[in-house]
């Protein structure tokens, strides 16, 4: 029983990670650093991104460094 409850703390407190961190912003592009399943909030925020231009983001790529995972939008 302990034990369950310790991986059920564990993973509520694994989905609140840090919101995607930019870098690498351009007027044509933008990439972010992210955690786990934060993919989707990346995208949005790459849309606010792109909307400033008059533009529409869309994935070019996902990586990964030694830290997290990246996703880097362009704006078409």
């Amino acid at each position: 029983m302990r034990i369950g409850l310790v991986m059920a703390a564990m993973l509520l407190l694994a989905g609140c990670g840090s919101s995607p961190e930019p870098f690498n912003a351009t007027p044509l592009s933008i990439s972010y650093k992210y955690d786990g399943d934060q993919i989707v909030a990346a995208a949005q925020k790459a849309a606010k991104h792109c909307a400033q231009q008059g533009k529409t983001a869309r994935l070019s790529n996902v990586g990964r460094d030694s830290v997290a995972n990246i996703a880097t939008f362009v704006c078409e």
